[in-house]
């Protein structure tokens, strides 16, 4: 492993309240330690992850390119379903290269924000986050579109003949 990557994982953390038993040391030197920089929550008890195979079930029960794509989606990234359906378009930076649209994080990625929406769904986080995705939702993504638009188009051309008609 790199030693760059190994220092990344651990930060100089201060210590302003002391614990039990904890010697400070002369002039306060053992108040700064090193801390984890990534730390890993353990999941409520009774809650259990989907499996691959069950993910591939639920992908191939979705009726709609949408519903594919919402699971693919939450699957990939592990986003709550709140912050997902609070995602705007322009959240979503799925180009390779996304610095053209003001964004400067490399690669194809989603930006999470706390903020209301009018669909009533709320990102719990206080603070924004990156998610990267990959080619997979990207895909179910562009199939998501073209069925959303091409709905739209029937609809707006079912109208027009309807009218005529009338």
């Amino acid at each position: 492993m790199p030693p760059t990557l190994v220092n990344a994982l651990s930060r100089p953390k201060y210590l302003r309240f002391l614990p039990a038993g904890f010697d400070a040391g002369e002039d306060g030197h053992n108040r700064t330690v090193m801390a984890r920089t990534i730390k890993f929550r353990v999941a409520v008890p009774g809650y259990e992850w989907l499996s691959d195979e069950e993910i591939a079930v639920l992908l191939g029960l979705a009726r709609h390119a949408r519903d594919a794509f919402l699971i693919q989606f939450l699957a990939e990234t592990g986003m709550r379903i709140g912050e997902a359906l609070g995602l705007r378009r322009q959240d979503m930076h799925l180009l390779p290269d996304s610095r053209v649209l003001g964004s400067r994080i490399e690669g194809p990625h989603v930006h999470v924000w706390r903020r209301v929406n009018a669909n009533g769904a709320f990102a719990k986080a206080r603070q924004p986050r990156t998610i990267p995705v990959e080619r997979d939702t990207i895909e179910a993504y562009s199939h998501y579109r073209y069925e959303r638009d091409d709905v739209g188009h029937e609809a707006s051309s079912l109208d027009a003949r309807r009218g005529h008609l009338a």
